[in-house]
Parts: structure tokens; C-alpha cells; sequence
């Protein structure tokens, strides 16, 4: 809560408006159905612990077409810093394995950051068989 806070108020202060700060519980996003054009998960995915539960939530909160931006810890053993690695849970194939799973398609993994991966994936939207 004191993060969103501090992110909030540095949003507010630099005019912009256009964003929606919420608390996620472990294992729901917990918004209204087909409300987001994007959610932006920014060193956030490593603490769910529970994405098969987590993830549907936020496909239905997204509006078809609409767009999760991921961007994460590297977890590469003998490469990333002992500290991150005994933190973060799963490395990005995982992650991409784990949104994938859920029905998101990847769109792009842009090589953008040293420490950190990007990943954007898109809801298209429950298919006939959901």
C-alpha cells in the first residue's frame, strides 16, 4: 500500500491521471471484467505464487486486444546476482510458459534492459472452447 501510495503521488505530480492504482490479493487481480487496455506488471510477477489462479483474473479484467507488459528480474544461474536469484521464483521461459498457459499470446520480448526482461503479451479473449 505505501508503494502504490508513493507511485500514485509521483504520477499526480508529474500531471498524470490516466492511470489506476490497485492492491492485488495473491491470487486475484481483483478488478471488473473487460475494464483494461493495459496492465503493467514492473518487477511484480515473481510474487505471484499462484499464476494459474492469478492470471485468469487478469485476462478478464483486460478488454480484448488488450495488452500485459511484463517486465522482470533475469533469473540466470551463475549470471544473476545471489540475492535475486533466492527472491525471484521463475526465470523468464517460465514466465513465458506460465502466461502462454493462461492464453495470452507473446507479442514481443525487446532486449531493452541488462538486469531486467520485457515481455508484452496480448488477451485476445476467451476462445469457444472457454
Amino acid at each position: 500500500p505505501q508503494f502504490l501510495a508513493h507511485v500514485e503521488a509521483r504520477m499526480r505530480e508529474a500531471s498524470r491521471d490516466n492511470f489506476v492504482f490497485h492492491l492485488a490479493q495473491p491470487e486475484a487481480l481483483g478488478l471488473a471484467e473487460d475494464v483494461l487496455d493495459v496492465a503493467f506488471m514492473c518487477n511484480v510477477y515473481h510474487h505471484v505464487e499462484y499464476p494459474d489462479a492469478y492470471l485468469p483474473t487478469i485476462a478478464r479484467a483486460l478488454k480484448p486486444g488488450g495488452i500485459l507488459w511484463l517486465v522482470d528480474f533475469k533469473r540466470v544461474e551463475g549470471v544473476t546476482d545471489p540475492g535475486i536469484l533466492a527472491h525471484v521464483r521463475a526465470n523468464q521461459a517460465q514466465v513465458v510458459s506460465e502466461v502462454t498457459a493462461a492464453g495470452f499470446e507473446l507479442l514481443e520480448a525487446p532486449a531493452l534492459l541488462d538486469k531486467n526482461y520485457v515481455l508484452k503479451f496480448v488477451w485476445r479473449g476467451p476462445t469457444d472452447g472457454e
